[in-house]
């Protein structure tokens, strides 16, 4: 745990695991994981820690020696509206490797 403490909870997403069964699809996109009090519903942890059989207050208690450094600016720019993800280019298709068939939101739009 103490490698990852730093690494801002980011990370990209190859392909999205809830809909596309068959892998890899899609255009990869940067997300985050929760790195702060207040960015998850109380309610929402509240129900993971009962279907998982887990205790976030115990486990939080246990990582309490590990040292984290300040973020580095930029690190969390998408707070100020800097959104970073790849965009689909028309002509190059997934990998350029014929028909994808992907899901309507994930067409590209026919000139």
């Amino acid at each position: 745990m103490s490698r990852i403490a730093n690494t801002y909870g980011k990370t990209w997403h190859t392909w999205h695991t809830d809909r596309d069964k068959t892998l890899p699809l899609g255009i990869p996109a940067l997300m985050m994981g929760f790195t702060a009090d207040g960015q998850l519903d109380q309610r929402l942890l509240n129900e993971r820690d009962q279907r998982f059989g887990v205790d976030t207050k115990k486990i939080r208690a246990e990582r309490a020696d590990i040292v984290t450094h300040p973020v580095v600016p930029g690190a969390n720019a998408w707070q100020q509206g800097e959104v970073i993800q790849l965009k689909r280019v028309a002509g190059g298709g997934e990998h350029a490797h014929g028909e994808t068939h992907f899901a309507p939101a994930e067409q590209l739009k026919k000139p």
